[in-house]
């Protein structure tokens, strides 16, 4: 949705919305389409999930990729403030917006599993809550719709609970 939106205010109209706001969503939007043979350019992150190149690539689409960004964080981060403001400010939830959120935020906290066995997490689709189990935890709520409105709705269903 917020791609769209994106491609839209910049005058592009896009072929294909998939359904559900995941990479497997794209590629079953391809499922009727005769790829073989075509050249699809992908950018995305360096840590991006490989499953879309592999997934067209296996239809016998000639898949050009391009690493524009990668995730890192920022120099001035540090685990002991990371963890002093979830101590301090006791939030009703975290929300993770990514697979690579997930993955930043235990490389600071993740050691510290008694005050993370304590936080709420909120998670914006399926691949985040997966990659969430992988560390140990569960997410209280996933998106039903994988987007920053779904995630908020998340957050609202838990804060009624």
């Amino acid at each position: 949705e917020g791609t769209n939106k994106e491609l839209v205010w910049r005058g592009i109209t896009a072929d294909l919305i998939p359904e559900k706001f995941v990479m497997e969503g794209l590629i079953r939007e391809f499922r009727d389409i005769d790829i073989k043979g075509k050249r699809i350019f992908v950018p995305h992150s360096r840590q991006g999930r490989p499953v879309l190149c592999e997934a067209l690539a296996r239809r016998g689409a000639v898949v050009d990729e391009l690493f524009l960004y990668h995730v890192e964080p920022p120099r001035e981060a540090n685990r002991g403030d990371l963890l002093a403001l979830i101590e301090r400010e006791r939030f009703d939830a975290i929300a993770f917006t990514s697979s690579s959120c997930v993955h930043q935020f235990m490389q600071f906290a993740g050691k510290a599993k008694k005050l993370l066995q304590q936080q709420t997490f909120v998670v914006i689709g399926p691949i985040t809550e997966k990659t969430l189990r992988r560390y140990g935890y569960t997410a209280a709520a996933a998106a039903a719709v994988f987007t920053m409105d779904g995630l908020v709705q998340a957050i609202k269903k838990i804060r009624k609970g």
